[in-house]
């Protein structure tokens, strides 16, 4: 569908005047790390699981999913995002609930993590996309484009 999807996930900040802590769960970890993956969906029906779920890609000719993880200091998966270009479907994910809330903007409009129910971005062919991450604070942690 989209022309490319973003190849990495560079965080470029971290939760303003937090400190580390000794509980893996305590919402003033500090430092958050991410990775990402871009599949062509040229191949699938794919999947790609995690330790949250199991993630199913549908075949979209000329398509790009991408997978996003975002992992708390402790290395435990604290959130992710994921696009499906079948649909042009966008889930966020807070998977630790650990008081920190993920919320995505793409192209100004902010998407907030909602379980399982996906948002619809119906965007053309093509079309240039800004993704950044943000804490609840309003803290940006993460900044994307896709072309």
């Amino acid at each position: 569908m989209l022309a490319a999807i973003v190849a990495a996930f560079a965080l470029t900040g971290s939760l303003a005047g937090s400190t580390a802590a000794a509980d893996p769960g305590d919402v003033t970890v500090a430092s958050y790390t991410a990775e990402g993956a871009v599949y062509d969906t040229d191949s699938c029906p794919c999947s790609l699981p995690d330790s949250w779920d199991g993630t199913y890609f549908e075949h979209d000719a000329g398509g790009y999913a991408v997978k996003l993880w975002m992992f708390n200091e402790y290395s435990r998966l604290a959130g992710k995002v994921e696009f499906h270009p079948q649909g042009e479907f966008l889930y966020v994910y807070d998977t630790l609930a650990d008081g920190i809330v993920i919320n995505v903007t793409v192209n100004g409009t902010t998407y907030a993590a909602n379980g399982a129910s996906p948002y619809n971005l119906d965007f053309p062919e093509g079309r240039y996309i800004l993704v950044d991450m943000y804490a609840s604070n309003g803290t940006r942690i993460g900044r994307q484009g896709v072309a």
